[in-house]
């Protein structure tokens, strides 16, 4: 009797208690593989989502405060500082449909050296702005939005700079004399399993220094 006692305790597992165990702890595992899984993909989203919205803020905020700042230099006959898009050589605008399609690209003059305090408006540097994609024709990755700047009177470029990465649209259209309606859109790169949409970005500006005749 005694032996038999020591035998029922000293026994190990069945098969079917294995089996069980087995089968339990490969649900647990299942469902910790699956919670991750779903918590990295959201974390992955969210992260480019995130880029996108960021890049496109900065670079309309970028983009806005150089074309506030469009001057004609003294003595020029041009109506508008801004060559590209131009409204009034399009016939005018009606807001908020412009007659004139959208340009891909950015082209107006401006004062290029904010530390000249001269009173003699032919002393000042007045430089033409370009702001554009580069490539113009966005890839799978997008384009960089690039700013350069040249001297209008030596024709030398004193300043080229990226405003952002992953730019898949770019767009400016005249809405009215001296309002433009600048359009960004950013797509950082992503899995293909990440159903990540891009950030499309719009913004009006309107140029201070620029007093319409209309």
């Amino acid at each position: 009797m005694r032996t038999m006692r020591r035998r029922i305790v000293a026994r190990g597992f069945t098969l079917i208690e294995m089996l069980v165990a087995s089968a339990i702890l490969g649900l647990v595992m299942s469902l910790a593989v699956a919670e991750f899984t779903q918590a990295w993909q959201h974390y992955s989203k969210t992260s480019v989502d995130l880029t996108a919205e960021t890049q496109a803020r900065v670079a309309m905020a970028l983009v806005t405060q150089e074309l506030r700042q469009a001057a004609q230099p003294a003595g020029s006959t041009n109506i508008s500082p801004v060559t590209s898009p131009d409204c009034i050589a399009a016939g005018g605008c009606t807001y908020p449909y412009p007659t004139a399609a959208p340009t891909t690209g950015l082209v107006f003059t401006m004062v290029d050296d904010p530390t000249i305090t001269s009173a003699d408006p032919n002393r000042v540097h007045y430089g033409s702005d370009v702001i554009g994609l580069n490539p113009a024709v966005p890839g799978a990755n997008g384009s960089d939005l690039i700013e350069t700047m040249t001297d209008v009177t030596s024709g030398l470029v004193t300043q080229k700079r990226t405003f952002a990465h992953n730019v898949t649209v770019f767009t400016v259209a005249a809405t009215s004399s001296g309002s433009y309606n600048v359009t960004i859109q950013v797509s950082p790169p992503h899995r293909a399993d990440q159903a990540a949409a891009p950030f499309t970005l719009s913004s009006d500006v309107f140029i201070s220094y620029f007093k319409p005749n209309k």
